[in-house]
């Protein structure tokens, strides 16, 4: 007995095949009778289940609809409204229907077969006043809405024709089948059809969306149903997935830039392919080798869970993790893709072979903790290699660099200390640090031609190479320009202004103050006669051959000293005769005065330290201000003086450093090697 009657005139029974919403359950046998009480308090985590999750939902799919609706009102938000107010519908209406109530069920069917003939709705008017695009016809519109409605009309009745529900509910889940795959197609038709990329980005985006809102529960729990009458996972379960498709309606609108789909595409299908090849061989495994009593389903089940936890564990820790993980367990220096970045930040500027062979086999020790390694030439033997073919050997290995003439130039290392062979990753590494190698072997090859060519032009006095008399031109074009725009905001402007005043003392009848003016115009004068020369002194130091780079570069700082309130301490001490090679001594010269006006321009600085001194046979050239500073990592485009002074100094195989801060100061260091008359400045 159910509530103390019949069970066959219990409704949720007589419907439903179901029992719900009892009191109490009577069991008779042997002439006995035995009643138990049955609670209906819900529990925590029903309550979150059937009513708290879905109320959440239901209010924030009406807000988000709302929201854009109250923002821009159209027929395209207000089919989204309409979308959205059916998503909420259907999920405020699931608890209910779990438990048989026949008006929970009425609204829950109803938004679930409305749901997507707003949805496609929506795509109609989204696409019409946005792309001008019409992706379905009205009439088949309104075919999909009638078949909804009338569906929806024989559920109903099927309350009161109870031989009628269970087929009902079959046409019910079909019809939903089939709005779902239409749409799909819809969307995969239309971005076939399509030939403008930005069209086609918002179908693809649409249709993952769709695709991932839909799948699992038509899949999960719809056709295990149909054909299986046990579903893999719950309705309620299946039926949370369709947030993905506000969810992707609302990044359609929000975002600025769109992720790139067809890489995250291709990690997932990869990930997919890894996961269900193991899922096969761990249910194979199971079937055969274990004795059990589970039924299909069940193993179906576990299958699709074994199969969406690879997933997700492949591409949290592959994908996400790996990197962050790996660079923090190495600490950077053994993660073979930091090495090839470090590496190629500190050969980009590299013109001389010595450091670069030096750069390749500090790097090789450092990742692969080698005691030996060199860059050697072999003549040639066998066949012919590719550039970055690795050769291991009990005793070394080897990695092919470049083709010389008659030699290979090879890197050649000493084993790993545990005497193990090199592994894939090491293999891979290796390989794209030569190629890289070979890049920048060939850069300084080009480089070298590119010197001696000019050097020939230079002696030879002909100039007959079109390329150079262009590249020449260019060089003086920029000097040109640079002088031009000196002369034009200092010179004439001062000349202009003098002439202007010189017409109105023209006219003027008072002699004093025309002798004031007068004295006045003189001074400017003079003032643009020093301007003058301080320019010529600037294309050409007059001082530099016949005092020498020291006194040249005192006079320049007593200038600096005497126009601005900046106190600057200069020191030099070295020994080595560079005032023989005058194109260096004149380089020296103008990265001093580019730190000068630098400093003049931009620091603020009130003292500066300068020193020129020999280290060794290295001749070092320091400067430390206590200005403004500057973010040192991000030197723009446009701080030209920044990036003349390295390339001086990158001309002369030297190095160039530079520390700099936000209310820091800042300090330079440039490095030569004392090398005299050096061959690459012949310009």
């Amino acid at each position: 007995m159910l509530n103390g009657e019949n069970p066959e005139k219990h409704y949720t029974l007589r419907m439903f095949g179901n029992v719900e919403k009892i009191n109490s359950l009577s069991i008779e046998q042997n002439n006995e009778s035995k009643t138990f009480t049955v609670s209906n308090e819900s529990s925590v985590k029903e309550l979150m289940i059937h009513l708290v999750y879905p109320l959440v939902v239901f209010l924030l799919c009406i807000s988000l609809g709302l929201y854009v609706y109250w923002r821009h009102e159209s027929n395209v938000t207000f089919h989204l409204l309409l979308f959205m107010i059916s998503i909420g519908i259907t999920y405020l209406s699931a608890g209910g229907s779990a438990r048989d109530d026949i008006l929970s069920k009425i609204l829950n069917i109803s938004s679930m077969l409305l749901m997507p003939v707003f949805f496609i709705l929506y795509l109609k008017s989204y696409f019409e006043s946005r792309f001008n695009l019409e992706i379905v016809k009205k009439k088949i519109v309104m075919v999909i809405l009638t078949l909804s409605v009338a569906v929806i009309a024989l559920f109903v009745s099927s309350f009161y024709f109870n031989q009628i529900y269970s087929s009902t509910l079959t046409a019910i889940l079909l019809l939903f089948g089939v709005q779902v795959f239409y749409i799909i197609y819809l969307l995969i038709r239309n971005y076939i059809k399509q030939n403008s990329p930005k069209v086609k980005l918002h179908f693809k985006i649409l249709l993952i969306g769709f695709s991932l809102a839909f799948f699992p529960f038509i899949f999960l729990n719809m056709i295990p149903v149909i054909v299986g009458g046990e579903e893999l996972i719950s309705g309620e379960l299946g039926a949370s997935f369709i947030l993905m498709i506000p969810l992707t309606i609302v990044y359609l609108v929000l975002a600025k830039q769109f992720i790139d789909i067809d890489f995250v595409i291709s990690r997932l299908s990869y990930n997919a392919v890894i996961s269900f090849i193991f899922t096969v061989v761990t249910m194979v495994s199971i079937t055969l080798l274990v004795d059990h009593s589970y039924s299909g389903m069940n193993l179906v089940k576990f299958m699709v869970i074994l199969f969406l936890a690879l997933n997700i564990f492949l591409y949290l820790i592959k994908d996400v993790f790996h990197y962050q993980f790996k660079m923090s367990v190495t600490s950077g220096k053994n993660f073979h893709q930091y090495s090839l970045y470090r590496y190629m930040e500190m050969i980009k500027k590299e013109n001389s072979e010595e450091r670069l062979f030096k750069a390749l086999t500090d790097e090789v020790k450092s990742v692969l903790n080698v005691k030996e390694a060199s860059v050697k030439k072999i003549p040639r033997v066998g066949e012919h290699s590719e550039i970055g073919t690795v050769l291991q050997e009990k005793e070394a290995f080897t990695v092919k660099l470049d083709d010389i003439a008659e030699y290979h130039l090879i890197l050649s290392s000493s084993p790993k200390p545990n005497g193990t062979k090199l592994n894939r990753e090491e293999k891979e590494w290796l390989n794209a640090i030569a190629y890289h190698t070979n890049i920048a072997l060939e850069n300084i090859k080009k480089i070298d031609e590119l010197v001696t060519e000019l050097r020939e032009i230079k002696d030879s006095k002909k100039g007959n190479s079109s390329w150079a008399a262009k590249f020449i031109f260019s060089l003086s074009e920029q000097e040109r320009i640079k002088v031009s725009k000196d002369i034009h905001d200092t010179i004439l402007q001062e000349t202009i202004y003098l002439y202007r005043k010189l017409e109105e003392l023209e006219g003027s009848d008072d002699a004093k103050k025309m002798k004031e003016e007068m004295t006045m115009v003189r001074e400017m004068l003079l003032d643009n006669i020093s301007l003058i020369r301080e320019v010529c002194h600037e294309l050409r130091p007059p001082f530099l051959l016949e005092n020498g780079i020291r006194a040249s570069l005192e006079e320049l700082i007593d200038k600096v000293q005497l126009r601005t309130d900046i106190i600057v301490d200069f020191y030099s001490d070295y020994q080595a005769p560079i005032e023989k090679d005058v194109d260096f001594c004149l380089n020296i010269y103008r990265i001093f005065q580019e730190l000068l006006n630098n400093a003049v321009k931009h620091s603020k600085a009130s003292t500066i330290q300068l020193r020129l001194v020999q280290e060794g046979d290295t001749l070092s050239l320091d400067y430390t201000d206590d200005g403004v500073g500057f973010d040192s990592n991000y030197i723009k485009k446009e701080s030209l003086g920044l990036i003349s002074m390295k390339e001086r100094a990158y001309s002369f195989d030297g190095t160039c450093s530079i520390h700099s801060g936000k209310n820091k100061g800042t300090s330079i260091q440039i490095m030569f090697p004392l090398k005299l008359a050096k061959e690459a400045q012949v310009i």
